[in-house]
C-alpha cells in the first residue's frame, strides 16, 4: 500500500492547514469550495496529526489517483485532477489590518453624595455683609489666619450698608464663626462638608477632570468651590484670595 496520503477541507476551515505549512513536500489544490491536501510519509502517528485537520477522512493515495481510507483495503474515491503547488506557495500569510475605531465613551458624572467620613473644615462662602461685620469686631489675632475673595457684586458699593447681598469666599483656619456653607479641601477642590463624590475617584482624577470642563490651565492656583445644590464649579483664582485684616476688608467693601 501507498505511503503517499491525500485530505480534502472546506475553503472555510483551511486555516487548520496553517500548521503544515513548514512541512516539506507537501501540495495543495483547489477544487471549487474544497481544497485538497496531499504528501508522503503516511503512517499511524501521522494519521493522528492529519485526521484533526481533514474534513472527512485520511486517505491513501495511490499512483493512479485512486484513494483508499486510512486502514481500509479497497479504495473508494479518486483524486480529482487539479493544478497543485506547494502548501506554502498556496497559503500566503496575511497580516491582520490595523482598525484604529474610534469609540465615544459615556460621560460620567461626578455627583456630591452623603458621607459619614470626618473632614476639617478649611474653606466657607458667606454673606459678605455677616463678614466684614465680623472682620471689622473680631481680634486681628482671628483674622490674619484666613485669606478672602469677594464676588464683583461687592464692587461699587458699600456693602456695609447695602441692602444687596455679596458672597465672600474665606481659606483658612479657624474659619469665622458665621452661618454659611462650609467645605472640605480635597486638593483644590471645596467640597462641602459631610459630602464625597461619586464615583470614587481618586483626588488627582478629580482635578484633571475639573481643569477639562473649566480649561484652567494645569500650573494654576485656582481654588474650585463645588457648588452641591448646582453641581457645578465655582472658580475662585488664587490671585483673588488675600489675607484677611481689616483694612483689606474696609478697602474691598468701597471698592
Amino acid at each position: 500500500m501507498s505511503d503517499r496520503w491525500a485530505i480534502r477541507m472546506s475553503v472555510r476551515h483551511l486555516q487548520r492547514a496553517g500548521e503544515l505549512r513548514a512541512w516539506p513536500s507537501i501540495e495543495a489544490a483547489d477544487s471549487g469550495d474544497v481544497v485538497w491536501l496531499r504528501g508522503d510519509g503516511l503512517d499511524s502517528a501521522l494519521q493522528r496529526t492529519l485526521a484533526p485537520i481533514a474534513d472527512g477522512p485520511v486517505f491513501q493515495h495511490a499512483e493512479d489517483g485512486r484513494l483508499t481510507v486510512f486502514g481500509n483495503a479497497v479504495p473508494t474515491e479518486r483524486l480529482p485532477n487539479l493544478n497543485w503547488q506547494r502548501l506554502a506557495d498556496f497559503l500566503q500569510p496575511v497580516l491582520p489590518t490595523a482598525r484604529l475605531t474610534s469609540v465615544q465613551l459615556p460621560r460620567i458624572t461626578l455627583l456630591l453624595e452623603r458621607s459619614t467620613d470626618v473632614q476639617k473644615e478649611a474653606v466657607m462662602v458667606t454673606d459678605w455683609k455677616l463678614f466684614s461685620n465680623w472682620a471689622n469686631t473680631a481680634p486681628e489675632i482671628r483674622l490674619h489666619c484666613c485669606r478672602f475673595a469677594v464676588s464683583h457684586e461687592a464692587a461699587g458699593h458699600d456693602s456695609l450698608n447695602s441692602d444687596r447681598v455679596a458672597r465672600v469666599v474665606i481659606q483658612g483656619n479657624p474659619l469665622p464663626p458665621l452661618e454659611g456653607e462650609r467645605y472640605w479641601l480635597a486638593g483644590r477642590v471645596a467640597v462641602p462638608l459631610g459630602y464625597r463624590w461619586t464615583p470614587a475617584v481618586d483626588v488627582a482624577t478629580l482635578e484633571a477632570s475639573i481643569r477639562k470642563q473649566t480649561a484652567i490651565n494645569a500650573g494654576s492656583q485656582s481654588l474650585w468651590i463645588w457648588n452641591g445644590a448646582k453641581n457645578t464649579i465655582d472658580v475662585v483664582e488664587g490671585t483673588d484670595l488675600i489675607l484677611v485684616t481689616r483694612a483689606n476688608v474696609h478697602m474691598t467693601g468701597r471698592a
